[in-house]
């Protein structure tokens, strides 16, 4: 646990990266109220204290503070999160609406979270089309970030679940088939993400999923040299700060990329990595994709 003033050390933390109050906490507080906060004279909800941290590069843990409601609403997060990676549709709506009953109109950044996570889940009688999710996603991140612009992200500074918004609109219009502006959404948080996050945790986080879809990208617009070196960047990364979500995906990405680029060996042996960590991980579906690529490319069996 750090035993510090929080409020100091923001304005302390503020006044070295050379950002004014309005500029830190658009969106989140008004400047009055960061003032007070600074000086000790307010406090402000544990949610928005991590988010003025998290614009600022720091851990949330700092806030180490919570009230039963914010307790309850960290938990119902968790929940929907496991919902949406279980394809539990039903269950995730319904603690969705849960949510949505018990923040306010000030809880921009839980807001945030319920647009994004919507999307995952989708709606009860199916999904959103492509214009739709880009309306839900922009409406997101406009409720903090009001000039955000796809074609100039680096202006702004985000918190993590900012930057999952942005990453959401990367991967809708990569799903949509507009590989290009993907890519370059990609591109600038793959640039920004490295020099805003000074946490490893964060930093950890963040990177290996935009270097991913980076990845991904690039290899479907067939920049297989480029493509590869992300990849390889991406997997390390996960490996190195232990989180492992992107981890097997990037190793199919590496595997297609040495193929194309003439080096059939090394794609034998990283589709076979990967495949055995689908499988490890219980992920059917996936094993079965690499499976399929590595036959379609190779000639490959991957089957033990």
């Amino acid at each position: 646990m750090k035993w510090i003033y929080i409020g100091e050390f923001i304005r302390k933390k503020r006044e070295s990266l050379g950002l004014s109050q309005s500029q830190l906490c658009a969106g989140i507080c008004e400047s009055i109220t960061l003032s007070r906060f600074e000086r000790g004279k307010q406090r402000l909800s544990r949610d928005k204290t991590v988010a003025l941290l998290e614009r600022l590069g720091l851990p949330g843990e700092y806030a180490y503070y919570l009230t039963p409601r914010e307790i309850e609403i960290e938990n119902l997060q968790r929940e929907i999160i496991s919902c949406s990676i279980s394809k539990n549709k039903s269950d995730g709506l319904k603690k969705l609406e849960l949510l949505k009953s018990i923040i306010t109109d000030d809880d921009k950044r839980i807001k945030q979270f319920i647009l994004r996570s919507s999307i995952l889940l989708g709606k009860p009688e199916g999904d959103y089309t492509f214009y739709e999710k880009r309306q839900i996603l922009l409406d997101a991140i406009h409720l903090t970030s009001p000039q955000f612009s796809i074609s100039s992200i680096p202006r702004g500074i985000y918190t993590i679940e900012e930057i999952k918004v942005i990453n959401h609109l990367g991967k809708i219009y990569s799903e949509n088939g507009n590989i290009k502006t993907a890519v370059d959404i990609y591109t600038q948080l793959f640039h920004y993400t490295p020099t805003h996050f000074e946490n490893i945790g964060q930093f950890g986080g963040c990177f290996p999923m935009v270097a991913y879809n980076l990845a991904l990208g690039l290899s479907k617009m067939n920049c297989y040299t480029e493509s590869l070196e992300i990849a390889t960047l991406a997997r390390q990364a996960r490996i190195d700060y232990g989180h492992y979500q992107y981890l097997a995906g990037s190793t199919v990405i590496m595997a297609k990329c040495y193929h194309f680029l003439g080096d059939d060996e090394k794609s034998k042996i990283f589709y076979h990595r990967a495949y055995t960590l689908y499988l490890t991980l219980g992920d059917e579906r996936n094993a079965q994709n690499a499976k399929d690529s590595a036959m379609e490319y190779l000639g490959e069996d991957l089957t033990y």
